[in-house]
């Protein structure tokens, strides 16, 4: 059984049995990194002794207009109404000090929005995203509660705008429905990334429901794309859905979601990750071409897949979309953290997908990257980032593993930098490049939610925010930590 919602896949993927490197080898870049600094900024729940899963969503944002970033966390299993109400969520917004401390400026919770009623495992804060959606110059938040009721219909999923302002109180819009109309169980604002998806200057969000419904396929999952627009105008913008070309159940497909120029059109692109895809091969990352506009539609571009075949790999549990090979086109990053790597079964690994032909969508794939333990369950490839961490215009990546083993702790998760060579490769990571929590618990999972951010503009990765939420079946409230790069 699945513990984490995933999705993705590729072309002309590798032989992944008995593969023992990190992407066929290569050095660190032309730059130089000096892994992460081993104090922490731990912010601990906010909330009660029933609060839990804090951590499960982190995005970085400029809220108050310094030239600092600042952090919003999601605890999507934080109760409401004194306790009374089990699973309602919260979103916590921490603005950065000059002295590199966060204090807690915003906490939103669903009934700070008009006629909003709490509902049991609503879950809001499962999800986040930080566009600017009226050009206004300030970022924004949006905010998945994948298990919110739609009237009488349970768990149908709704998604929470604030518009940010000068006084950053923000202007509280929605919430919104699915756009097709809300139907039980389809968990609504599951995943949202931001990113641009139309041909205007505003950020727009992707979202996924998934569990949607689909040609009689439960939980086949559907991703909407939401256009940006000024706050008074939020309530009828333009959508646009896309559907898997296979549907099929249990599918997941949204799981992970990331936006990009893939086909080198200058139209943006999207690519979903659908990690129980009906290919018999463990999972998929579908790329879907943007036809821009005002009202853009997608088609179906290329379809990506590992050759492992099985139900439980996942590849596209995690996407991301960089040019790691310097030629100037976007090649594809999937997680499959269940994939089999040929030592103790289920060790996970990260497959890079070259784009060597963006016009007709042809892809190579590279050997995987695998986890310096290579322990079986350690969902190595669960979360994926990309940025420059060297500073040589050459994106690097960092992977989470969040139920790995830490020093015998069980469950406790970790995060590994692997230092791009420029030729698409990464060098395997030394000691150093590996991240633990401040002080590992067992069943934290340490690396549920990972976002980079740059902290002074420069274009290169210095910060790294990173959720422990935790199982929702014991009492762990979670906690999100910020780790600068040394």
């Amino acid at each position: 059984m699945r513990r984490l919602s995933l999705g993705a896949a590729v072309l002309a993927a590798a032989v992944l049995s008995g593969c023992g490197g990190g992407g066929g080898g290569g050095g660190g870049g032309g730059g130089s990194f000096d892994g992460f600094s081993l104090a922490h900024v731990v912010l601990a729940s906010p909330g009660g002794p029933q609060d839990f899963r804090d951590g499960a969503a982190v995005v970085w944002l400029r809220w108050n207009g310094d030239a600092l970033l600042d952090l919003a966390v999601g605890a999507p299993n934080t109760s409401g109404s004194m306790g009374t109400v089990a699973g309602v969520g919260a979103v916590y917004v921490y603005t950065q000090n000059v002295n590199g401390t966060f204090s807690l400026a915003r906490t939103f919770v669903p009934s700070s929005w008009s006629a909003v009623t709490n509902v049991v495992q609503m879950n809001f804060g499962a999800s986040l995203a930080a566009p600017d959606l009226d050009g206004d110059g300030r970022d924004d938040l949006v905010i998945g509660a994948p298990g919110d009721a739609v009237g009488a219909t349970l768990g149908a999923g709704r998604v929470y705008a604030v518009f940010n302002d000068a006084n950053q109180v923000g202007l509280l819009m929605g919430p919104f429905a699915q756009p097709s109309g809300p139907e039980a169980g389809a968990a609504y604002g599951s995943v949202i990334v931001e990113g641009r998806l139309n041909g205007d200057a505003l950020d727009d969000v992707a979202v996924a429901a998934l569990g949607a419904t689909v040609s009689t396929h439960p939980s086949a999952g559907l991703v909407f794309g939401l256009m940006g627009a000024a706050a008074v105008n939020f309530s009828t913008i333009t959508t646009a859905a896309i559907a898997s070309p296979s549907p099929a159940d249990d599918a997941a497909f949204g799981a992970s979601l990331a936006i990009a120029d893939v086909n080198m059109d200058g139209l943006p692109d999207l690519a979903v990750g659908e990690p129980g895809a009906a290919l018999g091969s463990g999972g998929a990352v579908r790329i879907f071409g943007g036809s821009g506009g005002t009202t853009p539609t997608f088609g179906l571009f290329q379809t990506l897949s590992t050759n492992e075949p099985g139900t439980l790999v996942d590849l596209g549990a995690s996407v991301a979309l960089a040019d790691v090979d310097g030629d100037d086109d976007v090649d594809v990053i999937a997680g499959a953290p269940f994939g089999d790597v040929g030592v103790g079964g289920s060790e996970g690994y990260v497959i890079v997908f070259r784009n060597t032909n963006a016009q007709v969508g042809t892809f190579t794939a590279l050997a995987p990257l695998i986890d310096r333990t290579q322990e079986s369950g350690a969902e190595f490839g669960a979360a994926l980032v990309v940025g420059d961490l060297d500073g040589d215009d050459t994106p690097d990546l960092i992977v989470a593993a969040p139920a790995a083993t830490v020093s015998s702790v069980f469950g406790a998760g970790s995060v590994t930098a692997f230092i791009g060579s420029g030729n698409g490769l990464f060098g395997q990571p030394t000691a150093d490049e590996v991240l633990h929590a401040s002080t590992p618990v067992e069943d934290s999972f340490f690396g549920s939610a990972i976002a980079g951010g740059d902290n002074d503009g420069d274009g290169s990765m210095d910060l790294l925010a990173v959720g422990s939420p935790g199982p929702t079946d014991i009492l762990q409230a979670g906690s999100a930590e910020v780790i600068r790069k040394n």
